[in-house]
């Protein structure tokens, strides 16, 4: 297991954790007079497809003015309605009152509470808002606060959020329309079949690859993600056979999740680089995956797995075992940025997942201010303090559901 005390205290075998560890962490924020007023989970209608998940952000008020905002990922429902904003407000009747900054103490206090990936994302909204209103307060933004950005610019990539439909011929368009706003890379998953698949099975699946690398390349990089859908090694290792003449960028979750000892039998058998890590929530679990010696890109979501220094930690092993981190992101502006002030830190970034990638995607221009600037295919750091931004208010209500 790791020690997470010392973990930012040391030097790690190709790159360096910059914070100096939490107890240096703690003792810079002790001395920051914020309180906590008020924690208020807010639900959100955010994407233009009503069949989507629904976004879930908090407000962090404090006694000074300052407002921090969190997202996290919007996970399983409970009799209709999401669990995270009840378990948000518990978490938050605890810390009213207390540091709005201290994200250590805060960590240590609510760490041991829960396992499930509803704590650990209500935890990640918490810590993201703090991150934000530390930032604001100290005046710089966070990437400052993790050590300072080493790239300007970050190469994102599109999803599957741009497509408009499920047949391949809007998929092609929806993904030569991506290429045209300047994103150099595209991500999706072409499958249908969980289970043990037969070769065949997977063949006609591909055919989407296939028409999709056509019409973008040159110029356009794909990348797949099956989705932990695979029980089968030969299911998952026909799939990658059949995707390597398209070269892609990197092949996600091939095999079942909670189970890295799957993994080393595809990769054996393939050259295209395997991908993990949405689902992990903490550095003991990419741990695990990592300790396999066969995945090549690792990619924390910062609204699953507590927040930004989860993130970052992990990001900084990952660099210790020689492996790029393509950080993953599937909800807002709130999570998009978060995850985007670690990849400005970080040394082995790969690139960053941009959910935001379709023109009728009215938030990445309106809901925040400023909104993300993306150039030719890079997402332009942005270094306002915390995490650069102010949400557009009148925006916010305006999709606001609860």
């Amino acid at each position: 297991m790791i020690n997470r005390r010392d973990f930012l205290a040391v030097s790690l075998t190709g790159g360096t954790a910059v914070l100096g560890g939490p107890s240096v962490l703690a003792a810079a924020t002790s001395a920051i007079p914020v309180r906590i007023t008020a924690v208020e989970p807010l639900v959100l209608h955010g994407r233009s497809d009503p069949r989507s998940r629904p976004w879930v952000w908090i407000r962090l008020r404090t006694d000074q003015g300052v407002t921090g905002y969190g997202e996290c990922y919007a996970w399983m429902l409970e009799r209709g309605k999401l669990k995270i904003p009840g378990i948000v407000r518990q978490i938050g009747e605890q810390i009213e009152g207390g540091s709005a900054v201290a994200i250590e103490a805060f960590r240590q206090q609510f760490w041991p509470q829960g396992s499930n990936l509803e704590w650990f994302a209500a935890l990640a909204t918490i810590e993201i808002a703090m991150w934000d209103v530390l930032g604001q307060v100290a005046g710089l933004p966070v990437h400052a606060l993790l050590g300072g950005k080493v790239r300007d610019r970050i190469p994102v990539y599109a999803n599957h959020s741009t497509f408009t439909g499920r047949d391949t011929a809007s998929r092609v368009e929806s993904a030569v329309q991506a290429k045209e706003m300047g994103f150099k890379f595209f991500k999706w998953d072409p499958f249908v079949e969980r289970g043990a698949p037969s070769a065949q099975s997977i063949e006609g699946e591909v055919d989407q690859v296939r028409a999709i690398h056509e019409a973008v390349a040159p110029g356009m990089r794909i990348a797949i993600d099956a989705h932990g859908r695979y029980t089968s090694i030969d299911s998952a290792i026909a799939a990658a056979k059949l995707l390597e003449p398209f070269e892609p960028l990197f092949f996600e979750e091939p095999t079942q999740r909670g189970r890295p000892e799957l993994l080393p039998e595809v990769a054996a058998q393939t050259s295209i680089p395997l991908a993990v890590g949405e689902m992990h929530r903490t550095v003991e679990e990419a741990k695990e995956w990592l300790d396999t010696q066969v995945v090549r890109v690792l990619q924390p979501e910062v609204g699953n797995d507590g927040g930004i220094l989860e993130t970052y930690l992990m990001a900084m092993l990952a660099d210790a075992y020689g492996v790029k981190v393509a950080p993953h992101g599937w909800v807002g502006p709130v999570a998009v940025r978060a995850a985007t002030q670690v990849c400005a830190a970080v040394p082995n970034l790969l690139v960053q997942e941009y959910p935001g990638s379709r023109p009728d995607h009215r938030w990445t221009q309106e809901l925040i201010d400023p909104a993300a600037q993306i150039v030719d295919g890079e997402l332009v750091v942005p270094d306002g303090p915390g995490l650069g931004f102010q949400v557009v208010e009148k925006e916010l209500e305006r999709i606001r559901i609860d």
